[in-house]
């Protein structure tokens, strides 16, 4: 499997993001328990739609995916990788 940069926290041009990967245009974003609320689910589809729009794809997990399915979570990305 190739081996691509993925840095963390990073700043794109289309704003803050968790993981970024420039070589694929994937956007990975880490969500907490306030991306539940209502308005907060509406602006992540609404940055999900325009982050599409624009050829990035986006993949979204939550904490406790990351804490409870760490190799799930791995697999999903290096599908989206390959």
């Amino acid at each position: 499997m190739a081996q691509y940069s993925l840095p963390a926290g990073c700043n794109t041009p289309t704003g803050r993001c968790w993981i970024y990967c420039s070589e694929k245009k994937l956007i990975i974003e880490i969500d907490g328990g306030q991306h539940n609320a209502d308005q907060n689910k509406s602006a992540d589809a609404t940055r999900t739609e325009f982050l599409g729009n624009e050829g990035f794809k986006v993949l979204r997990f939550w904490n406790s995916e990351i804490d409870n399915n760490i190799e799930g979570v791995l697999e999903q990305i290096k599908r989206e990788v390959s």
